[in-house]
């Protein structure tokens, strides 16, 4: 997509704003100043890949993502592979009123997790290849042009969260390094309802610095970049009366990607291999041109 314009704030505002052509995206920065990684001198990689390198300063600095909904609608697809007969009429975020999908045990309601992993990107299915189209495309033509002038290495399959009403949190406060996470990597997050309070992700704007904040969006159409390899988030218990559905996936200029990589604090290695669990805008720029239109 083509930059219409680009707005940088002063120094002490550490913040800059773009706005794309055709309602595509707009990006704000978040965060103060950040204190950088350590360099590719540095920052060493056991694997076979040798050094790791670094994530640039810009990259390390939380954002919001914001594009047209109607244009890239992960929000709908979503929607009838959770809701089914139900979509339409009931929204995601009201999810939590349907008996059956009540939660047990922190917030997770199963019938919502089983029908993504039965109708998402996971398994042959109907709404796979549709799935697989809408989100390449967000990657390709929203997010890659905000983070690269070249190309984004990226998780195959997104990651669903659902968090009804309900008194614990999701998980724990963690960073994704502590999971053997690839230090380059950039945490995509990408909220399908209104987000706030507790019933969002909280994160730290840098490391160590422990400033606790929700991500916040009205719904649709917001995108919430970080750093989850090294600033440590969580979720609270959600005591909203909305449900919170999002997708998280992680992407990394393809310069910057370490195939099977091995992290030095774990020292495994991780199913983070292109072709496999990763793919790339390459890739899936010409199975789009294949394809030709998109799938339903």
């Amino acid at each position: 997509m083509p930059l219409s314009k680009q707005t940088e704030m002063g120094l002490n505002d550490h913040a800059t704003d773009f706005a794309y052509d055709s309602g595509a995206a707009a990006m704000s920065a978040l965060n103060s100043s950040h204190r950088p990684m350590p360099s590719s001198d540095d920052a060493t990689n056991d694997g076979e890949a040798g050094r790791a390198p670094s994530l640039p300063q810009h990259l390390q600095r939380a954002a919001t993502i914001t594009f047209d909904p109607d244009i890239y609608p992960v929000h709908e697809l979503v929607s009838k592979i959770l809701l089914g007969e139900h979509a339409g009429k009931v929204m995601l975020q009201d999810l939590h009123t349907l008996p059956e999908f009540q939660a047990k045990k922190r917030g997770r309601p199963k019938l919502s997790y089983q029908r993504y992993r039965n109708k998402g990107p996971h398994r042959d299915n109907e709404f796979r290849d549709e799935f697989r189209y809408q989100i390449g495309r967000f990657v390709d033509e929203v997010v890659r042009p905000l983070l690269t002038n070249g190309e984004l290495v990226y998780q195959r399959e997104p990651v669903l969260r659902v968090q009804v009403p309900h008194h614990e949190p999701l998980g724990n406060r963690h960073r994704d390094e502590d999971y053997g996470r690839q230090p380059t990597e950039i945490n995509l997050w990408l909220p399908l309802t209104p987000v706030f309070g507790t019933n969002s992700l909280w994160t730290e704007t840098e490391r160590g610095l422990r400033d606790w904040h929700p991500f916040t969006a009205p719904g649709p159409g917001h995108c919430m970049r970080f750093w989850g390899s090294q600033c440590e988030h969580f979720t609270k218990a959600n005591t909203t009366e909305v449900t919170r559905v999002s997708l998280d996936f992680r992407v990394v200029p393809e310069d910057l990607f370490i195939d099977s990589y091995t992290s030095p604090i774990s020292q495994r290695g991780t199913a983070m291999r292109r072709g496999e669990s990763y793919t790339d805008t390459i890739a899936e720029r010409k199975w789009r041109k294949e394809t030709k239109t998109p799938p339903s």
